[in-house]
């Protein structure tokens, strides 16, 4: 086998000999955290001989260093069931804090079984036979160490393992390569109004980063904790410590097996042989919605849809990189897009991928066959033993309104979106419903359905978003429990869909109008950009108006965190949107071949990591 590791980013075959494996395993954990340790304990469990390789000095990840010792939707069942209710009763007999109860209880039951922990490691090189994973050198304290085994876990939650395999991967939204803000959870001891003292924590929302850049992570890190530090301190309010590990929602995301998409989800195309369910909203942190691709917007501002809970049907082949054997993905990094990353992230589907990923390998080494062999019901029926599978309890078909009348009398309600995404899905049969809608007498019915028709693509649709635009229509639905869309959004987004050129005169007016709101501006900047994208004819218009609002020099914009405050005097966080919004025009007016000041005022100014790498 041959050596690969990372440089720069790119899987490179090491030149030099190296030394012999020191021991061999059954299953290598790279990564003891939220899914990592669950997949160390089932494989010992189930009699394996595993090593975990854990860069921190304990177990549990996120849930424990992180600080995030919570649970955001995700289903019931599985191991982390039975975990849950010892280190509750743990804390209960002892006195003692859940996460540390936590790390305790999982590494005393790993030490006590098959399972041989690095702690305080790295792995920093696979080996490798053409596209077999067999092993991994990995670095601790004590020095540089081989080992091999049929199977490696990636548990890194960022990829590192398949990245350094040379696995192919994707990485952050289309536009500008962007992944979800990240989190730095702080623990405060605040006095109740009873006289008692409690801990608690804010997810804390720090700022945009990329794990792989090594600048950039650096700085977020010493950024978010400084973010943390009150004017003061009291009794009722003082910070204990800011936890050791950053939340990171999204980084590589493998091309797997198979990867399952958004679009496919919310269209009814849902896997048919899953071994995971996830359950969770569309739980994107970022607030930037302008900048995301045309399926989000189309959810999130069309159908202002955010809060709107999926079921989603997850395949052993999304834990597969694709054309590879000896790796399993078993984190958020498996086979998903940016869209789908947003949801397959929650801790009690990760903590139930650990135990997927293990039980599979079990039973291919049982059976001498490769993980792919493994039999679906073969599998299911082991899963189920745990209660790790049970659709039952974990899943429900994706239902939405699929009646006329009922669209019809909800798209006059404060809660539309779902009515507007089931027209949507119905497709062609709603289509002359909804073209009679548009004259109806009740508004909010008609531009709903303008809405809805507008998702369809048929331009009947058009002069009510117009209207919408012109009317400044900052109607906002009350379809889910946050982040709801004003209406104007979505009609901006459509408009831009469609390149309806006549839309472009009024747009430009709102841009110039409401240059100072964040929200309003971007939206409107985008679709002045989308349009004269596809409209030749339009683009001087477009041109002249976004040079002249994003290069005046009152033009500045923060976007606040969507969680970003934790506690008595530390101010809300906030990303400066002003030169990113600069950069974004610059470079779409640059692929015109149109002439533009942008860049000079671009350059005036100092650039953060997120707006070099826009530029790059």
């Amino acid at each position: 086998m041959n050596l690969y590791t990372l440089v720069n980013g790119i899987s490179v075959q090491e030149k030099q000999p190296s030394p012999a494996p020191v021991k061999e395993y059954d299953v290598i954990v790279a990564g003891l955290g939220t899914a990592g340790c669950y997949a160390a304990l089932t494989a010992a469990r189930r009699g394996l001989r595993v090593l975990g390789i854990e860069r921190e000095t304990y177990v549990g990840g996120t849930g424990t260093g992180g600080s995030v010792f919570c649970y955001y939707y995700g289903t019931t069942g599985g191991m982390y069931e039975e975990i849950d209710a010892k280190v509750k009763a743990f804390c209960s007999a002892n006195n003692v804090y859940g996460p540390e109860a936590f790390k305790y209880l999982v590494e005393k039951e790993c030490l006590n079984g098959t399972v041989d922990i690095a702690y305080g490691a790295a792995v920093v090189g696979v080996y490798r036979k053409g596209h077999t994973v067999g092993g991994v050198r990995f670095r601790d304290d004590t020095g540089m160490h081989d080992a091999v085994a049929p199977y490696v876990i990636d548990a890194t939650a960022n990829g590192d393992v398949a990245a350094m395999a040379g696995c192919a991967f994707q990485s952050g939204r289309a536009s500008d390569g962007e992944p979800q803000p990240f989190s730095s959870a702080p623990r405060f001891l605040r006095r109740k109004a009873d006289g008692s003292v409690t801990i608690t924590w804010s997810n804390f929302d720090a700022g945009y980063t990329d794990p792989l850049d090594p600048d950039d992570f650096s700085d977020s890190i010493a950024h978010a904790n400084a973010l943390h530090l009150p004017a003061s301190f009291n009794e009722g309010n003082a910070l204990v410590f800011v936890s050791p590990i950053i939340g990171l929602r999204e980084s590589r995301l493998i091309v797997g097996e198979r990867t399952v998409r958004f679009s496919d989800l919310i269209h009814g195309n849902v896997e048919k042989d899953p071994v995971l369910f996830v359950y969770s909203n569309f739980d994107s942190h970022s607030k930037d919605w302008a900048f995301e691709g045309d399926m989000i917007k189309d959810w999130m501002l069309a159908g202002s849809l955010w809060g709107r809970t999926v079921y989603i049907p997850i395949p052993l082949d999304s834990f597969l990189p694709k054309g590879w054997k000896g790796i399993l993905v078993a984190c958020r990094a498996m086979a998903v897009d940016h869209e789908m990353a947003t949801a397959v992230r929650m801790r009690k589907e990760m903590q139930r991928a650990g135990e997927i990923a293990a039980t599979a390998i079990s039973l291919s080494l049982k059976e001498h066959i490769d993980v792919r062999q493994v039999p679906h019901a073969t599998l299911i029926a082991e899963l189920k033993k745990t209660g790790c599978y049970d659709p039952a309890a974990q899943y429900k078909p994706n239902e939405w309104p699929r009646d006329g009348k009922t669209i019809y009398e909800a798209l006059a309600t404060n809660k539309p979106g779902e009515a507007v995404w089931g027209a949507y899905l119905l497709g062609n049969e709603m289509k002359r419903e909804l073209r009679q809608w548009l004259t109806d007498g009740d508004e909010h019915r008609r531009r709903n359905s303008a809405l809805a028709l507008g998702l369809l693509g048929d331009r009947a649709a058009l002069p009510v978003l117009r209207e919408i635009v012109s009317s400044r229509d900052d109607y906002q639905p009350e379809t889910g429990r946050s982040n709801n869309q004003k209406r104007i959004y979505g009609a901006l987004h459509l408009l831009g869909k469609f390149a309806d050129a006549d839309s472009v005169a009024d747009i430009a007016a709102l841009l110039k109008e409401r240059a100072e709101v964040f929200q309003d501006c971007s939206h409107a900047l985008m679709a002045l950009l989308t349009i004269g994208r596809k409209k030749k004819e339009v683009r001087a218009a477009v041109a002249d108006t976004v040079t002249k609002v994003l290069s005046d020099a009152s033009f500045q914009h923060t976007l606040v965190m969507k969680v970003s405050s934790s506690g008595e005097g530390t101010p809300p966080v906030s990303e400066d949107m002003t030169q990113y919004m600069r950069i974004i025009a610059a470079k779409e007016l640059d692929s015109w071949g149109t002439a533009h000041s942008l860049s000079c005022v671009i350059g005036s100014i100092p650039l953060t990591h997120r707006n070099r790498r826009l530029l790059a």
